[in-house]
């Protein structure tokens, strides 16, 4: 692609230009461009190296901030450019799991396990286990860390006396232990004491505690759109309403955690016999 065809480079925040439209009776200030991942980054207050957060939705995007070095991330993460301001760059470290939500209206639209995901979550509550089922989460393959786009998705453990309710616990489970996976990987360039959490997904609370626990890590709710703050917290930030993108972990809100219940050594048998899972189920 010829370089003049692309766009120039500039700050993510600060006096970037004006919007305009012949509707509006004036021109409206440009004072930050974002992508949504990285907003929500910020909305999340993910603002300090070593803050990582997870954003639910159709997938599930997990970025963790890693300061302003560039970072050679291990375990198949990837580095990113989190934001730009006055020609200072920081970076994140980037993973993505590429079904969640579209997991949970599959199994309910198509499938007919329930009337809709908050139902198939609401079943996935009514049960103490997933009854021996495993499924993983591949509808459009598997991203971080394995990156095997031909892998499809995966139920296994069935027997006549599965119901619902336990492929609706699988699923939860499922979406909960890639996230886990790629929360491990980003363990190796930066430590990860909480996980915050946003996204529609995050209203269900069986999600949370299963999140809590596999990771091992404290999951604490944000705003359930966090890209939204995010781009009006890094426009306060570039119109000179707010100092810094520090400032903005101060400001935008926070709720509830949720901690594990598991011990770390349930948990270390538990990802072993996930990743063995998941290795034999991308190569079927």
């Amino acid at each position: 692609m010829p370089r003049d065809a692309l766009p120039r480079i500039m700050d993510t925040a600060g006096d970037l230009g004006t919007l305009s439209h012949p509707s509006w009776p004036v021109d409206l200030p440009l004072r930050a461009r974002t992508v949504d991942q990285q907003a929500a980054l910020a909305g999340a207050g993910c603002v300090v190296p070593g803050r990582v957060k997870a954003t639910y939705g159709t997938g599930v995007f997990v970025l963790a901030h890693a300061g302003d070095v560039r970072p050679e991330p291990e375990g198949g993460l990837l580095p990113t450019v989190a934001w730009r301001v006055n020609g200072k760059v920081e970076w994140a470290i980037d993973g993505g799991v590429f079904t969640a939500g579209a997991l949970l209206e599959w199994l309910s639209r198509d499938l007919g396990l329930a009337a809709d995901p908050p139902a198939l979550a609401a079943a996935a509550a009514e049960v103490e286990d997933s009854g021996g089922v495993r499924l993983l989460p591949a509808l459009a393959g598997v991203g971080a860390p394995w990156w095997a786009s031909e892998a499809r998705a995966v139920i296994a453990g069935l027997t006549a006396g599965v119901r619902p309710s336990h492929i609706a616990r699988a699923a939860l489970e499922g979406i909960a232990w890639r996230v886990a996976d790629v929360v491990e990987a980003a363990r190796r360039s930066v430590p990860v004491d909480v996980l915050r959490v946003d996204g529609g997904l995050t209203r269900d609370p069986t999600l949370l505690q299963l999140q809590a626990d596999t990771t091992g890590v404290s999951v604490q709710r944000g705003a359930v759109d966090a890209t939204v703050a995010g781009a009006a917290a890094l426009a306060a930030v570039g119109a000179g309403i707010w100092g810094s993108t520090v400032e903005i972990a101060d400001r935008v809100p926070t709720g509830d955690r949720v901690e594990p219940s598991r011990d770390d050594e349930w948990r270390e048998r538990s990802h072993a016999e996930w990743r063995e899972f998941v290795e034999r189920a991308i190569t079927l």
